[in-house]
């Protein structure tokens, strides 16, 4: 991408995951039109991954996070963001580090830990692939 910065992509989806959550959160449907099971759903699976960001998230404990099969879960993902539940954790996971090395004088190592890494090597690397930088040079960047 010519004239944007090499975080632009990144940023673009960082903000379209908090706007997604925002809408989760805030907008009543009403009671004009039921809501669909799969939007019910939806809205569990998000609620279980943002309260346990921190910890390993199975597929199954999302399952029973709602009450569904594995099968469910992948269907809910795929029917509504069109993706797996993995890569939407994975993103999930990447917004917040980035939020907090742009916020936060937190270590690497601490924001690795609280965004669900068990492995700082492993942060760092998959924070690389997504952005283009290391999680310093990302920082550096952000002007923290």
């Amino acid at each position: 991408m010519k004239g944007k910065a090499p975080e632009y992509e990144y940023n673009v989806l960082t903000n379209l995951a908090e706007i997604w959550q925002i809408i989760l959160r805030h907008v009543d449907v009403g009671e004009s039109e039921p809501e669909d099971p799969v939007s019910i759903r939806m809205r569990q699976f998000l609620e279980y991954i943002e309260e346990n960001l921190e910890q390993e998230i199975s597929l199954e404990e999302m399952a029973a996070s709602a009450g569904v099969s594995k099968t469910e879960v992948l269907r809910c993902f795929h029917k509504t963001l069109q993706t797996t539940p993995y890569s939407y954790v994975m993103e999930v996971r990447l917004s917040k580090a980035a939020d907090l090395l742009a916020q936060t004088g937190l270590s690497v190592g601490e924001i690795a830990s609280r965004t669900g890494f068990n492995q700082q090597s492993y942060f760092g690397r998959r924070f690389k692939e997504k952005t283009g930088m290391t999680p310093l040079e990302y920082r550096k960047r952000t002007g923290t």
